[in-house]
């Protein structure tokens, strides 16, 4: 699931962080990800453009000691929770925290959490 929202949402640079990414998820785990586009408005275009409804939100987020305001926008994606943090584009090379002292937030793009999506259907 958290696959296919990171192809549609490509052209937006995604990347996949929080319990889904880490393996710990439960069966309604709320599937986070990190995009970097140019505008955040082609965003929210592209999610209208779908009729898919969202609500939106600010949130705080850290690069290296400095703070800035990210857009939260929360929707549902073929049934399971989606939470889209809209970054600069300029902030994609950056490690991103959740607070000034925080660990580095973990992210893998579409490349990566398909070769784990592979290596863990290998294993089963």
């Amino acid at each position: 699931m958290a696959l296919d929202a990171m192809r549609a949402l490509q052209r937006f640079n995604p990347y996949l962080t929080g319990p889904v990414l880490k393996g710990i998820a439960g069966r309604y785990a709320e599937i986070e990800l990190q995009l970097f586009p140019e505008s955040a408005k082609d965003v929210e275009l592209f999610l209208l453009d779908r009729n898919l409804a969202y609500t939106t939100q600010e949130c705080r987020r850290f690069s290296g000691d400095r703070a800035h305001a990210v857009s939260v926008l929360s929707l549902s994606w073929r049934g399971a929770p989606l939470k889209l943090s809209v970054f600069d584009p300029r902030d994609e090379r950056l490690a991103l925290k959740t607070s000034q002292a925080g660990r580095v937030m973990d992210r893998a793009g579409i490349a990566e959490v398909g070769a784990l999506l592979r290596d863990a259907a290998r294993q089963t």
